[in-house]
Parts: C-alpha cells; sequence; structure tokens
C-alpha cells in the first residue's frame, strides 16, 4: 500500500508544483530554483519540500512548454545561478487554468471532510 500512497502522492504534487511554480514567480518575479523551493516550503509551513531533482525537473518541464524562460546570473557569492521567470504564455495559461483550481478547491474541501 505505502507504494501506492507515494505514486499518488507524487503525481498529486507535480501538477500542484507546476501551477504554485507559475504563481510565485507571477507575484514574486525572477527567482533561482533553490528560492523556489524554498517559497515552496514556506508557504506549506514546511509540508511540501520538493527534492531539488523534483524542482529541477519541474522547471525543465515548464521551460520546454514555454511558460517560463531562464537566463544566468552571477550571485552574491559569484557564482553563476540560473534564474527563472514566468512568460506571457505562462501567466495566460495560469489564468486559463484558475477555474480549474477554483473547482479543485471546491472537491478539497470535500476530501478534507474525511480527514478530521
Amino acid at each position: 500500500m505505502e507504494k501506492i500512497v507515494e505514486k499518488i502522492r507524487r503525481e498529486l504534487r507535480m501538477g500542484f508544483y507546476s501551477m504554485l511554480t507559475l504563481k510565485i514567480l507571477i507575484d514574486k518575479g525572477e527567482l533561482h530554483g533553490y528560492g523556489l523551493r524554498n517559497e515552496i516550503r514556506e508557504l506549506s509551513d514546511g509540508m511540501f519540500e520538493p527534492s531539488e531533482g523534483t524542482i529541477y525537473e519541474m522547471l525543465k518541464y515548464l521551460q520546454k512548454k514555454g511558460l517560463i524562460e531562464s537566463y544566468w546570473a552571477i550571485g552574491e557569492r559569484g557564482k553563476a545561478r540560473k534564474i527563472y521567470r514566468v512568460t506571457e504564455k505562462g501567466v495566460r495559461i495560469y489564468k486559463m487554468i484558475c477555474p480549474d483550481l477554483q473547482a479543485f478547491k471546491k472537491i478539497l474541501e470535500y476530501l478534507l471532510e474525511g480527514c478530521t
């Protein structure tokens, strides 16, 4: 049963992380992968802490689809970092999915009734 639970969690989280990444980049502007990971951890009060591999796999997917773009910049410590920002297409896609998110909210409220 643990394998089934982990598979469902992974599938849920990947879609969730993709939408959350778009929203964070819309709200916060440009971030590197580590900064994005920290934002997710903070927003979830530490409940979600995606691995570096998960973050970069998701960023690669979003970039391939044209929803985000990246560039290299020199950080405070002189180290090059890849910075990500949402594209106009990413903003449009996010807004198109907002009605789905509203429906998910209603469904999540129903699902949570059984969790107490």
